[in-house]
């Protein structure tokens, strides 16, 4: 794997996320996971994190996860109404508790952070 100089995780502000993330063989090779995705052209970290959150949304049982990039969703400027609406847009797609689990996680990031009036 090749390592890149850019560090996608620049945008995880651990101070909200409290992510677990796994390092492989006791190091922090996270660039070199992520980096040939989140480097590649034609997407934005904004639209990457519209993508990931209604992905992992879809899958389900993924609210750890969810949390995570909901976080890294607003440290990348996407308005708290526009991850809202990322879920309700899913609702069709993923089905009705799916998303409501979703709102929930996306809700309790919300009130962490104090972002709801």
């Amino acid at each position: 794997m090749k390592i890149h100089r850019f560090s996608y995780f620049h945008h995880l502000d651990l101070k909200y996320t409290r992510a677990y993330i796994i390092r492989l063989d006791g190091g922090n090779n996270y660039d070199e996971l992520f980096g040939d995705i989140y480097t590649r052209p034609n997407l934005d970290f904004k639209e990457r994190e519209l993508i990931t959150l209604a992905s992992l949304l879809t899958l389900g049982s993924c609210e750890a996860q969810l949390k995570i990039h909901t976080n890294v969703a607003l440290n990348v400027g996407i308005a708290p109404e526009q991850i809202v609406e990322v879920c309700t847009h899913c609702i069709p797609y993923a089905g009705f508790p799916r998303v409501l689990n979703a709102l929930f996680t996306v809700k309790a990031v919300f009130e962490e952070r104090n972002v709801l009036n």
